[in-house]
């Protein structure tokens, strides 16, 4: 796993940097709360434990929890973030792409037609409204999760 026991000076925190982070991340969570008890504030630093290493995520891990990384799923967990992570951005290209083939139709409808008048234009949008709502049911059948990423 790669853990050692070092010693350090004593006053000298800086040693144990990240012991110290720990200790101000356990301070920060659990003084949120004035405890009148001394078995609340050990159960919730128990429960600030366990949260710690079951279920929050840390950068220094790459976004894992340490039990991912102690139980060894650590490579299997970003490797399935990858594959999901192409297969979202596939998703979003082909779904950009038919919505900008969908535009262009109607811009080349709208420009080969004579004037529009407000009925045409009510079809027009219908149209490409219907058109839209075709490509996402598509696409929801298919199990793509849309979401808007802004283009």
């Amino acid at each position: 796993v790669g853990i050692r026991h070092i010693l350090a000076s004593p006053f000298h925190p800086q040693t144990n940097g990240k012991l110290e982070r720990y200790h101000r991340t356990i301070k920060l969570d659990v003084n949120q709360t004035p405890y009148d008890v001394p078995g609340n504030l050990e159960i919730a630093i128990t429960e600030f434990v366990n949260c710690y290493n079951n279920r929050r995520y840390h950068k220094a891990l790459g976004n894992v929890t340490p039990s991912d990384v102690l139980d060894g799923r650590r490579e299997e967990i970003l490797e399935r973030r990858k594959e999901v992570q192409t297969q979202t951005f596939q998703r979003r290209r082909l779904y950009n792409q038919q919505l900008r083939e969908l535009a262009q139709s109607a811009r080349s409808l709208h420009q080969h037609s004579v004037p529009f008048t407000l009925y045409d234009q009510t079809a027009l949008s219908e149209r490409v409204r219907s058109s839209v709502s075709e490509v996402v049911r598509q696409q929801v059948d298919a199990g793509v999760d849309i979401v808007s990423d802004g283009e």
